[in-house]
């Protein structure tokens, strides 16, 4: 889609350029750039948002083997309740679960063992 928007550009700014007295080509030839600069913002947005998540996917995956090592549990007995690190998530470890206090800079937390209301949880791999 891009590269025939570009193309467009390309051959509308050439007509204008050939022909100073067709305001339509210059008109196109605007119009081409907005919607390419737009769908440029538009891939660069997906790309921060791509990055973003597997930034918090790692933090999330170096937190975890934290904490198996400190509890001395196998990485496969310990689960969060999110994709990312974050303030307040709940961390189960075998069959008892925890709240995550995150410090300011999230370089330190404190575990806090909570209960659940339901006890049905579902783990999503």
């Amino acid at each position: 889609m891009v590269v025939i928007i570009f193309l467009v550009l390309i051959v509308a700014t050439i007509l204008y350029i050939k022909d100073k007295f067709q305001t339509k080509y210059r008109d196109l030839s605007i119009i081409m750039a907005l919607i390419l600069l737009f769908m440029a913002g538009i891939n660069f947005a997906e790309y921060q948002n791509g990055r973003n998540t597997s930034v918090q996917a790692a933090e999330a995956t170096t937190f975890l083997k934290s904490i198996s090592e400190e509890y001395h549990v196998k990485k496969d007995q310990v689960a969060i309740n999110a994709r990312g690190l974050s303030d307040g998530i709940i961390v189960k470890i075998n069959k008892k679960f925890y709240k995550v206090n995150l410090s300011s800079d999230q370089t330190n937390y404190v575990l806090v063992r909570t209960h659940l209301i339901n006890q049905k949880v579902k783990i999503h791999r």
